[in-house]
């Protein structure tokens, strides 16, 4: 539903909602490592001693995540399609299409 909402949106508008999106998307990576970082030790830490790591995690798991979808899901002159997703059908559990 939310993604039907950005058709609404005048495009000046557009490339701030991809801006917000991006920092949104950190600051929720950011508490998710937090929280990870918090609860997971089995000693204890205090949240002055987990934002470092929680900050280059979180910053670090996006750029890891962008960085993939531009390699892998881009098209290049190198590989094809299919022989990239071929790799990643059994642990995606997709059924082998077999040769192309």
């Amino acid at each position: 539903m939310i993604a039907n909402l950005r058709t609404l949106l005048p495009d000046q508008i557009k490339p701030i909602g991809d801006g917000i999106s991006f920092v949104v998307a950190i600051l929720l990576d950011i508490a998710l490592f937090m929280a990870l970082y918090s609860l997971l030790p089995h000693g204890t830490s205090t949240w002055r001693d987990i934002l470092p790591g929680a900050i280059g995690a979180g910053l670090l798991w996006e750029l890891a995540k962008k960085g993939f979808f531009a390699l892998y899901l881009h098209p290049t002159s190198l590989s094809t399609k299919p022989d990239r997703m071929g790799q990643w059908q059994p642990f995606l559990g997709l059924p082998d299409a077999g040769p192309i």
